[in-house]
């Protein structure tokens, strides 16, 4: 192991949590913690070559341990939301707890990002973290074998998922890091230029569900096509948020978008193998973080890689109903640059 590893403070129940660094060498370094196989820090280099911190986080565990924000967070057995909390497979039907209304969120409440994984292997480029499900944790099917891996190369920083049941199940994970980038204590995102391969979004009902209906973005808030200040909407009111999942139309490359901060001059493309990208400005005020800084409203955005929302119930929709043995394997990567 030639990774870098930190105390990273104790849980409530004595549990200790550690801290792994991985760089690629070429500016580009990320800091992982086994506590929920989280995103805790993701440092580049700005247009003048000072380093800045691109991701909200905690200074130690028990800042993750207490927070409901999700920052960094390793989202499972199924990211988004279940219309219903409940779900079929067959003939049989789950129930899963209804943490968003009447609805299920992120697998909650037990969330993957408040578990210990275990550190199967680091280097001092990358980290893999395991977690094993059991057969109806969170009231999903089969046992399942988890692991995700963060790697960093050539300036881009890449998280592959790999899991298998032995029973027929949902598996849908994604990251929830919330980016600023320039620096995760730096004021709203407003500034920021979003680029999207996306002709179109889900139609969702008030309590985030999509209808199964899809939208064209053209003429819309929504429309990221050509790029798009995040504040377009957002500062004039024409939205208060955006939370929304954009249907992707990536190329063989599989590049899905990018995003671009003028006051530091880095520049995000994002590359991924699935069909959706949720995208996510908290309107609210996020508390303290990283070094007592202020998390202000839409002083971040979350780009989440996803299959659609409720695609159990949307039979258009593709996944993620995973077979018996049948490998889920996805990667997606945020590659850098600085203008």
């Amino acid at each position: 192991m030639n990774t870098t590893v930190k105390d990273f403070g104790k849980t409530k129940s004595g549990e200790q949590a550690e801290l792994y660094v991985i760089e690629d060498g070429c500016g580009l370094s990320a800091a992982l913690t086994d506590y929920g196989a989280t995103v805790v820090s993701l440092c580049f280099t700005d247009k003048d070559g000072l380093t800045r911190d691109l991701v909200r986080g905690y200074d130690d565990v028990s800042g993750f341990e207490e927070s409901g924000s999700f920052f960094g967070a390793c989202v499972g057995r199924c990211a988004n939301r279940i219309k219903g909390a409940e779900f079929s497979i067959g003939d049989k039907t789950y129930k899963l707890v209804k943490n968003d209304g009447e609805n299920n969120l992120h697998s909650g409440p037990d969330y993957y990002n408040k578990r210990f994984w275990e550190t199967v292997e680091a280097g001092k480029d990358f980290v893999t973290f395991r977690l094993v499900s059991p057969d109806l944790d969170q009231g999903f099917p089969g046992n399942m074998e988890a692991r995700v891996t963060y790697c960093t190369v050539n300036n881009r920083f890449e998280i592959s998922y790999e899991a298998v049941s032995d029973k027929d199940t949902v598996i849908n994970f994604t990251n929830h890091s919330f980016f600023n980038l320039n620096g995760h204590d730096a004021g709203t995102i407003f500034s920021h230029v979003v680029t999207l391969k996306a002709n179109e979004y889900t139609e969702s009902t008030p309590d985030l569900i999509p209808t199964g209906k899809l939208l064209p973005v053209e003429g819309t808030c929504f429309d990221f096509t050509k790029g798009r200040r995040l504040g377009d909407a957002l500062e004039n009111g024409t939205i208060g948020l955006y939370d929304n999942n954009f249907c992707l139309t990536t190329g063989e490359d599989g590049l899905a978008g990018s995003v671009f901060a003028p006051e530091s001059g880095i520049c995000m493309q994002i590359y991924t193998d699935l069909p959706g990208m949720q995208i996510y400005t908290p309107p609210m005020n996020q508390g303290k973080g990283k070094g007592a800084a202020d998390y202000v409203p839409y002083g971040a955005v979350c780009f989440e890689s996803q299959y659609y929302p409720d695609a159990v119930h949307q039979p258009d929709f593709a996944g993620p109903v995973f077979k018996a043995g049948e490998v889920y394997s996805t990667t997606t990567v945020y590659s850098f640059s600085n203008k």
